[in-house]
């Protein structure tokens, strides 16, 4: 058929026909045309006479196309066109032969078009649609598609879109958005693309906001943690307590560091009780040991790790050395005793065993004849009897020997002495409690007396910690300082006359002196400053580029006289008189040369001294060289007067007088202190200090003095500070022999308290103390958890220590049950024990009750063996006249079971049983067999059937390969077709229909097209190329608007200004996968800074634009 008739089909039986009529000459104008019809045809053809009547007598008619008339004509018989519902013709014989074009079916519900063409599904009002299937993929407008091209097309749809395999239907996505739901405050999942944008573009705006918030949000967050105010571990402002996770859940705080974990110390008594959550410390953990060793008995004992021994119980004879094995043990020769009460019940019954006998042959009863015994068992009716004249049992560990009072008496006696404190034994032979004298005070008990020595431990440990305290404060000790003048004094309440700052490696240099006074009086140090300018101005006056090396010494001068150096002031003052001496010559030869001068001289016109005739100054060798000016006569120096004052400064080259030269001796004698003074000769006179009440002559005896005494203050300090490292002074000392470490040894005090500003502190490095009834020494944890570990061992029954260090519970497994705890675990045994005790007291009464019913029971049983085995008795039995075997013939029940210890069992003798409709009896292999062979011959023949089950079967021709419909309700039409589905369809040659309720036009690899195929309308039709293609567009411009959504939103710009009353305007641009959109944002920050308003715009290529306003506060 053609595009026409399929874009006529709505798919019904009866519009399917109508088009097929309406389509007359198409293909083949004025031919004529048989339609087939039969009866069951009527329902779905058109009304009219005609069709009427010949669909009424399943006849058929000839159709002209041309003309459109059906002709009267019937017995024209031709190719046909249409076939009716026509079982006598067999309607689906023309399809194989390629000559017909429709069959219509209302038996099969079915339409079908022949081979080369396509196939239609159809429903009508009872039958839903009908998948096709085996369709090529579309490739025109109007093509349809099949599910391999729709399903990629619903994948990428994502959120979980997926088509369903079995029913066809696509499930929509659902992008769940679970971040972006939480960032912009909603809820529920995006069931499209555009809703899912829309709900990611309003949260990248929340989180715009979220983020400038969260910035203030971390700064108070800081200032919080850093003055404790939150986080985990917070300090109270008020109480300062420090508190860890107050506020939060969790079990556990886990101080581990690094390196490992680490020692929890300054911890005091825990209570210790139900309710008590505190943490317990060494010495209730030694209490604890004791106690609990004390309980375990055995010989356990307190090791001195802490650890309790494990305890040796003598078991059966043999040692036990836990509480666990020794209940295990016990347990399980009492579960062995109650089998053995057992066995000896029966034994003790017939008289074969027990201290009670009685011979077989003789009948003689004796008691315990042939056994010999050790124990004695005293027990009455009334209970336990007293065991008098018990000589004293070995006490060792392998002993089972009894002992009496007074061992115990001397095992209390000696527990007592070991206590000592007046502890003694008293009437009941309990231990009383000591009473120990501590500090000059009556403790009573160990562990108070612990106690005391612990308080008094913590107080030196205060009076160690204080007086390191005022060392370090300077309040005590040789070198102090005073707290309000802030004066550091040495030794200033002892005597001696020496500080000496010496050390091992020789002098110390003595630091940040400050300038002492220097004169008369002054007993202070001077610093090399001081000295420094001492010696600077002896070297100026000196000149001669005399200065101060390194060393502190003056460097000697070096003078240019006559144009040569001279060095040193005595080289000086030896060329100068050696020159004197030669000018005195020439000037004595020179007489006459000078008397003619010294009138020019005179007038100051010639001569080295001139003096300027205008502006009367007088120069010196003005026009020679020379850098001397030498005033020396015949008679020695002379004196240069009427010398003004000449400046004093850094750049001056003027003399100075004698006035000025006395004001500078003046300061410098002022300076010097200590009584100088500047004599008539202008000399500064020497000082005298007084120095730790002596007279010094001189700065540098006063230096001398100062500085042995310094020397001595170091070597003094150095010998404190030696003492204190090495141990030998203080609270805290350490001997230089043993190397013990003591505190505040030599006082008074019963406490050590490392508890500092914050509280208490941790003590590590703690080696493991002595674990003894007088021990003194702190333990650690591993002692504590070794002392849990061995008290755990010790009880057996999977005790362990847990997380907490408490020991768990054991359990013991007695007589087969679980018991939780030592004290159940003995109340079992003993209980039953005393029930075993009964119980054997009880067979020995009954003993000779049951001899006699014994040897009837003999007798009796004699009788009913030979009544078994003749048959007479039981549930199997067998009639003495008719040989019939009979079982459990009197007895109810339907079943009789053969099934043995190792699995069924075969019944062979079995006769043919009668086989028929009432027949009861059984069946025997052979008849099984016969049955079976004729199954056999059945199978081959339904296999050599080219068809099954509710399917229905066309082949095309008699030879070919046969079509297969083994699927219910299952159509298969063509050479080698198969139809294995339930309710499938497979229409042409090689056509597989393997899936339920689906039409099949091809294989895998033989795929067929379905073409001109209409655009589908209601929710099951088919759709073609053209709708896909529409739909596929669709999804291309929600992907686009989607991206460039995204691009919108990241391009707004969101910056925040640098100060108040600042705005900010930004431009900015954002790419999402290949789409661009370009942005417009502005920021304004108050004038009081806590407002933020901020709005942005965005607009995309296609013309799309979006917006955005922000106001936040800041507090």
């Amino acid at each position: 058929m053609n595009s026409k008739f399929g874009a006529l089909w709505d798919g019904t039986f009866r519009r399917a026909v109508q088009a097929c009529v309406e389509a007359r000459g198409e293909g083949r104008p004025g031919r004529i045309r048989r339609v087939t019809c039969g009866a069951g045809a009527v329902t779905f053809l058109l009304s009219g006479s005609a069709w009427a009547d010949m669909c009424a007598n399943s006849g058929s008619a000839n159709f002209n196309y041309t003309s459109g008339n059906v002709l009267s004509n019937c017995g024209l018989w031709g190719s046909g066109d249409i076939i009716g519902d026509l079982p006598a013709v067999g309607i689906w014989n023309a399809m194989g032969s390629g000559t017909t074009q429709i069959v219509a079916s209302t038996t099969q519900k079915k339409l079908a078009f022949s081979p080369g063409t396509y196939i239609a599904t159809m429903t009508d009002s009872v039958n839903g649609g009908v998948l096709l299937s085996g369709i090529a993929a579309g490739l025109s407008g109007r093509d349809a598609i099949n599910v391999g091209q729709f399903s990629p097309m619903v994948a990428a749809l994502g959120g979980g879109a997926s088509l369903n395999a079995t029913t066809g239907a696509v499930t929509g996505p659902s992008y769940a958005l679970a971040s972006t739901n939480l960032i912009a405050g909603t809820s529920g999942a995006a069931g499209d693309i555009g809703t899912g944008f829309s709900k990611v573009d309003a949260a990248l705006g929340a989180l715009n906001t979220s983020v400038a918030n969260n910035t203030t949000s971390v700064a108070n967050i800081t200032n919080q943690l850093n003055n404790g105010g939150v986080g985990l571990v917070q300090l109270d402002g008020v109480l300062g307590t420090v508190t860890v996770a107050k506020n939060s859940v969790g079990a556990t705080v886990d101080i581990s560091g690094i390196t490992g974990t680490r020692t929890l110390a300054g911890l005091t008594n825990g209570l210790v009780n139900g309710a008590s959550t505190q943490a317990v410390n060494g010495s209730q953990l030694f209490a604890l040991s004791g106690s609990a060793a004390a309980a375990l008995g055995g010989g356990a004992a307190v090791g001195i790790d802490g650890t309790i021994a494990l305890p040796t119980f003598t078991v059966g004879g043999l040692p036990v050395n836990n509480v666990g094995d020794a209940l295990s043990n016990i347990d399980a020769r009492t579960t062995q005793n109650l089998v053995d009460i057992g066995d000896i019940s029966a034994q003790i019954n017939i008289g074969a065993i027990g201290l009670v006998r009685q011979d077989p042959l003789t009948r003689k009863i004796t008691v315990a004849g042939a056994s010999d015994g050790a124990t004695v068992d005293f027990t009455g009716l009334a209970g336990a009897r007293t065991l008098m004249g018990l000589a004293d049992g070995a006490v060792n560990g392998g002993s089972t020997e009894a002992v009496n009072g007074s061992q115990l008496f001397a095992v209390s006696s000696s527990a007592a002495a070991a206590l000592g404190g007046g502890s003694s034994v008293d009437a009941n032979g309990l231990v009383t409690m000591p009473a120990y004298s501590l500090g000059g005070q009556s403790v009573q008990g160990v562990e108070a007396a612990f106690a005391n020595i612990d308080g008094r431990t913590t107080q030196n440990t205060t009076d160690i910690s204080t007086i390191n305290t005022q060392i370090s404060d300077g309040t005590i000790g040789l070198v102090q300082q005073d707290v309000a003048s802030r004066v550091i004094t040495v030794a200033k309440d002892t005597d001696g006359a020496v500080v000496d700052f010496t050390g091992s490696a020789g002098a110390r240099t003595l630091m940040g002196v400050a300038n002492g006074a220097v004169n008369g009086g002054s007993n202070e140090a001077v610093n090399g400053s001081q000295l420094f300018a001492a010696s600077a101005s002896a070297a100026a006056a000196l000149g001669g580029g005399s200065s101060v090396d390194i060393n502190g010494l003056v460097t000697m001068p070096t003078y240019t006289l006559n144009g040569q150096p001279v060095q040193g002031v005595e080289a000086a003052f030896t060329n100068l008189d050696g020159r004197t001496i030669q000018n005195t010559g020439d000037i004595t030869n020179n007489t006459a040369a000078i008397n003619n001068i010294t009138n020019q001289i005179n007038n100051g016109t010639v001569g080295l001294v001139q003096q300027d005739p205008a502006t009367r100054t007088i120069t010196v060798g003005k026009d020679a060289h020379g850098s001397v000016v030498d005033f020396s006569g015949s008679g020695g120096a002379r004196t240069l007067m009427g010398v003004a004052n000449g400046s004093v400064n850094g750049g001056s080259t003027e003399a100075v007088n004698g006035s000025q030269l006395f004001a500078t001796a003046n300061s410098a004698a002022a300076a010097l202190g200590g009584g100088a003074s500047v004599d008539a000769n202008g000399l500064v006179t020497m000082p005298t200090y007084t120095l730790n009440g002596q007279s010094v002559q001189g700065v540098e005896a006063a230096f001398t003095n100062l500085d042995g005494r310094t020397t001595q203050n170091t070597t003094d300090i150095s010998t404190i500070n030696t003492q204190i490292s090495n141990g030998t002074i203080g609270l805290v000392q350490q001997d230089a022999v043993s190397r013990v470490i003591t505190v505040a040894k030599s006082t008074d005090g019963t406490v050590v308290d490392f508890t500092g500003m914050g509280g208490a502190r941790t003590l590590t490095g703690v080696a493991n103390g002595a674990v003894d009834s007088a021990s003194k020494q702190a333990v650690n944890g591993s002692q504590l958890h070794g002392l849990a570990n061995s008290t755990a061992a010790a009880l057996g029954g999977g005790s362990s220590v847990d997380a907490n260090g408490a020991v768990s519970q054991p359990a013991y497994t007695l007589s087969g049950q679980s018991v939780q705890g030592v004290e159940a675990a003995f109340t079992n045994l003993d209980g039953r024990t005393s029930q075993n005790t009964s119980n054997i007291s009880n067979l020995q009464v009954n003993v000779a009750n049951n001899t006699a019913a014994i040897e009837k029971n003999t007798t009796d049983i004699a009788d009913i063996t030979t009544q078994i085995n003749s048959g007479t008795v039981g549930l199997v039995q067998q009639d003495p006249v008719s040989r019939k075997i009979t079982v459990a013939q009197n007895a109810n029940g339907t079943v009789v079971d053969v099934t043995g210890s190792e699995g069924t069992r075969t019944v062979t003798g079995v006769s043919a049983g009668t086989l028929s409709a009432d027949s009861t009896e059984a069946v025997n292999g052979s008849q099984l067999w016969t049955t079976n062979q004729q199954i056999a011959d059945i199978t081959s023949r339904v296999q050599n059937f080219a068809g099954g089950g509710s399917g229905t079967v066309i082949a095309a021709q008699t030879n070919d390969t046969p079509a297969v419909a083994s699927g219910t309700d299952s159509t298969a039409i063509g050479n080698g077709a198969n139809a294995s589905g339930n309710n499938a369809v497979a229409l042409g040659s090689g056509s597989v229909a393997d899936q339920d309720n689906t039409v099949s036009i091809g294989a895998q690899g033989k795929e067929r097209r379905v073409t001109n195929v209409a655009p589908g309308v209601n929710g099951t039709d088919a759709v073609n190329m053209n709708q896909l293609g529409a739909m596929q567009n669709s999804v291309n411009t929600v992907a686009r608007q989607a991206f460039a959504g995204v691009a919108a939103a990241m391009a707004m710009p969101n910056l925040t200004p640098s100060a108040p009353g600042k705005t900010v305007v930004a431009v900015g641009v954002g790419n999402y996968k290949g789409y661009t959109a370009v942005g417009l944002g502005g920021t304004y920050r108050s004038e009081n800074n806590r407002w933020l308003v901020n709005g942005a715009a965005s607009i995309t290529p296609h013309g799309d634009t979006g917006v955005r306003g922000q106001v936040g506060y800041e507090f």
